[in-house]
């Protein structure tokens, strides 16, 4: 797996989270709550990539991309090699 198709899952389960939150908050505003399971499964969906994330390795050094202990999430570079997507050399 490369570097950026890791940033995309992060990326994915940032909007899929922050969607799941958005759509909740705007049907229980508006009291409908036959439409709940929309933004449930967008919810389930986010937590599921983040349920993933922490088992992607950084393709250059074989390490945990987001750390083993101390975990950064939405980290634009490998924590341990520091590389980006589309660094070269």
């Amino acid at each position: 797996m490369t570097i950026r198709s890791i940033r995309l899952v992060q990326h994915s389960a940032r909007f899929l989270i922050a969607l799941g939150l958005a759509l909740a908050l705007v049907y229980l505003a508006a009291g409908r709550t036959d439409l709940m399971p929309i933004s449930l499964t967008s919810l389930l969906a986010g937590l599921l990539n983040l349920a993933i994330l922490p088992r992607l390795r950084c393709p250059v050094c074989g390490e945990h991309f987001i750390g083993e202990r101390n975990k950064l999430w939405f980290t634009p570079c490998c924590l341990y090699c520091g590389r980006r997507s589309g660094d070269h050399g």
